[in-house]
Order: structure tokens, then sequence, then C-alpha cells
């Protein structure tokens, strides 16, 4: 295609009548001058113009309060930029799909859906997608929100028995918002009041879920752990168990040995 034709087919495109020109001859119609140059361009723009407007469809941009705290009750409007009606909506939480249940409420109109939680938790956190769709398109918009709140437990440790040589691992699983801190220490065995704080080494790993794991167990592992979690809410968790050791060998001297002399 020459310049010739795709001028005409940017008109025809456009439907712009063309300009008026003087009985030039076709072939001179490819010598540009700042005229055909602006006409040119003003013929593309109208195009691409037509052609983008067609298939376009945003979203408004919406958010969630940054102060949210358990038992608040939020929403947010999902609607559009730019588009027309008729519109389908739809919603999903960290890629779930999301629909009305007790403690959500979804409320979709011709133009616009609105989605409410009526008491927000520490669980409610999460992102929140709203999709719109109409015969022009699809898009997207997706806010995060953040539920202060302490922490709660997922999985509690308890108390276990292992064998010497194994490995074993102490749950300490939460949730909270702020993401909570969780710290293990042992009871010292011959100062039962004496903790110490346990940090990763070659023999003790700590999970980045809050777990703790011991590697090659040994007699000396076994007494009493205790698992703290906090977040600066509340008065946060604390949970003590004891690890016993399969098999473990305990010396008790209950008499005391005693000397004979013999007389010869």
């Amino acid at each position: 295609m020459d310049m010739l034709q795709l001028v005409r087919w940017l008109i025809h495109r456009t439907s712009k009548p063309p300009p008026v020109l003087s009985n030039r001859r076709a072939s001179r119609y490819l010598v540009l001058d700042n005229y055909k140059i602006q006409w040119i361009a003003f013929c593309i723009f109208m195009c691409f113009r037509e052609v983008y407007s067609d298939e376009k469809i945003r979203i408004q941009p919406f958010h969630f309060p940054t102060s949210a705290k358990e038992g608040h009750k939020v929403q947010v409007m999902c609607s559009l930029l730019e588009g027309d009606s008729p519109v389908h909506f739809s919603w999903q939480k960290n890629e779930i799909s999301l629909t009305s249940s007790n403690n959500v409420n979804i409320v979709t109109h011709p133009d616009f859906s609105r989605l409410m939680i009526n008491e927000v938790d520490v669980q409610s956190s999460g992102n929140y997608t709203c999709i719109a769709k109409n015969n022009q398109g699809q898009d997207s918009y997706s806010a995060h929100l953040a539920v202060r709140g302490p922490p709660k437990w997922l999985k509690e440790p308890t108390d276990t028995s292992t064998s010497v040589g194994e490995s074993v691992t102490l749950p300490c699983a939460t949730f909270g918002y702020p993401t909570p801190d969780v710290t293990w220490r042992k009871a010292n065995d011959s100062s039962p009041d004496h903790w110490m704080h346990l940090i990763n080494s070659r023999h003790i790993r700590l999970e980045s879920n809050g777990s703790l794991t011991i590697i090659n167990v040994q007699n000396e592992d076994s007494g009493y752990y205790q698992c703290q979690v906090s977040n600066g809410i509340g008065e946060g968790l604390k949970k003590t168990v004891s690890l016993s050791i399969k098999g473990k060998t305990v010396i008790s001297c209950t008499t005391r040995p005693e000397l004979h002399m013999v007389t010869r």
C-alpha cells in the first residue's frame, strides 16, 4: 500500500471528507508539504480513536478504608469510568469467586455493583477484585483490605514425643494483622523458671509459619517449650508444651552405697 492508498483508506475509515485539493496529478500527491502531513496525522488520530473507543471499558478505581478494625462494616462500589451499559459485574477474593453470604452482601445494578462486609475480622483481609464485562470488552480492578486484629490460633502447639535421632516439629500457626511475631523458648532443666530463647542453628530451625523444628533430636532436647505470639494488638498468645524422648535413660540415685569395714 503506497502513501496515496493509505491516506484514502484512513479517510474512508474515519468517514471524513478529504480536503479540497487542486487538480494535481496523483503522483505529485506523494510530495508531502506541511498541509499534507497535518492532514495525514489527523486521519491517523481519528482512525485510532474510533478503533480503540469501540473496545474500551474501564473501572473507576476504588479503595477500602485503611483503618478497618474487627467488627467494623466496610463497603466499596465498583462502577465504570468508561464504557456503556449493560454491564455484567462479578467479584473475587484472592482470585476465588465471591458471592453473597451471611456476612457478605453484593448488590448489582445495571451500571455499578456494591460489595459490603457487615462485620469484618482478620480473616476478611485479602485482595478483592471487581470484574466488569460488556459488549465492548472487559476490565478488572483489585483493592486490598487489611483488618487490624490480635493474633488468633490456626494450629496450637501440643505435647509431643519422639525418638533420639529423629526430627520433630512443634506447630505454632497463627494469623492476625499486622502479621504476628512468633518466638520460641525452652525451660532450663536446672532452673525451670529460667527460659532460654531459641534461634536458628544447625540443630534448631524456626519455620516461616511459626513452627519450631528440632533436627536430630537428642536426650537433652527433652523438656518444656513455649511459643509466644504478639503483633502489638491485645495481649497476644502463649502456649507451653512438653517434648519427651522415647527410651530416654534416666539415672537416679535413691540410696547411698554403704561402706563396710572388714577387720582381719
